[in-house]
């Protein structure tokens, strides 16, 4: 991979993890149909040094991590125009990885609990919700190869 144009906004590897923690939703890209980039728009948690987020259990996204489970992750945690210059401030991290499905009924319960208590934090219903979650969403691990974060302040 090339090196960051604009090496002074490059943030290290634990800065962009912290953003991955801290971001409402990220956008997967994938290798979709015929060579064409499918991109998928979801919420991800941050569990040790992976991320994890769920899906349908059937439909194109899938069908598609299933396919090949080479794919890429972004998240954008702040952005601000700046009323200066012509310009935007922001703060984003972007990932590379391999994506595989979670098979196990305890092991995915385990990562929706994870999901409800970084989206819900404090429901009491959060067993519940990751019970149920977890028997009809397919859940994803992404195994992250490289990651670099980009910072415009």
């Amino acid at each position: 991979m090339k090196a960051m144009q604009l090496s002074e906004r490059y943030r290290d590897e634990a800065w962009a993890m912290a953003r991955f923690e801290q971001a409402e939703y990220a956008c997967l890209a994938v290798n979709g149909e015929n060579g064409t980039p499918y991109n998928i728009p979801l919420c991800i948690v941050r569990i040790d040094d992976a991320l994890y987020f769920h899906t349908a259990l059937a439909g194109t996204a899938p069908d598609l991590l299933r396919k090949d489970g080479r794919a890429s992750i972004t998240c954008t945690t702040y952005t601000k125009r700046d009323p200066q210059h012509t310009t935007l401030l922001f703060e984003s991290a972007m990932a590379f990885g391999v994506v595989t499905e979670i098979t196990q009924l305890e092991q995915k319960r385990e990562i929706m609990i994870g999901f409800f208590g970084k989206y819900l934090p404090g429901d009491p219903k959060t067993e519940a919700y990751a019970t149920r979650a977890s028997m009809r969403a397919a859940v994803w691990k992404f195994d992250i190869s490289s990651i670099s974060g980009k910072e415009n302040s």
